[in-house]
């Protein structure tokens, strides 16, 4: 889902024309790959270089990127909704550890769920289709910083 090819064959799927507004919207997140960024941090890095866009626009095409599975939504339980690029490759959403002191999130790729979706299976006959797991603690930086 990373290439601005598979982006514009999504919207054009879809019925949905390729805006400028829209571009640059996915833009930000092509060059922001590893962020998990709100409607705010988005529309603070498109203003830079395009100060003609509302912070209304980025908050409509974040929304539809969202419906076409171009973005996911995610809620960290910051109090805010966050969006990340979407990952073809994925068959299950990647976990989560987020600091309760500095507030990063840190991305864990492996899929460290399928023994236990395994169990819920075989004991359960429940076949999970997808997960979401976030991890709270504290991050390598703030545990330094509590040892000095």
């Amino acid at each position: 889902m990373k290439s601005l090819d598979r982006f514009y064959s999504i919207l054009k799927e879809n019925n949905y024309k390729l805006t400028d507004q829209r571009r640059i919207v996915f833009e930000v997140f092509l060059a922001n790959e590893d962020e998990h960024m709100t409607a705010e941090e988005i529309y603070q890095h498109i203003i830079v270089k395009n100060p003609g866009i509302g912070l209304a626009t980025v908050y409509r095409n974040v929304q539809l990127l969202s419906e076409l599975k171009i973005l996911e939504k995610l809620t960290l339980d910051d109090g805010f909704t966050r969006y990340e690029l979407a990952l073809s490759d994925e068959n299950h959403r990647h976990h989560h550890l987020i600091c309760n002191n500095c507030g990063k999130v840190i991305e864990v790729r492996e899929d460290l769920m399928e023994s236990i979706e395994k169990i819920f299976y075989e004991n359960y006959g429940f076949l999970v289709s997808d997960h979401q797991t976030k991890f709270f603690g504290l991050c390598e930086d703030c545990r330094n910083l509590g040892e000095e």
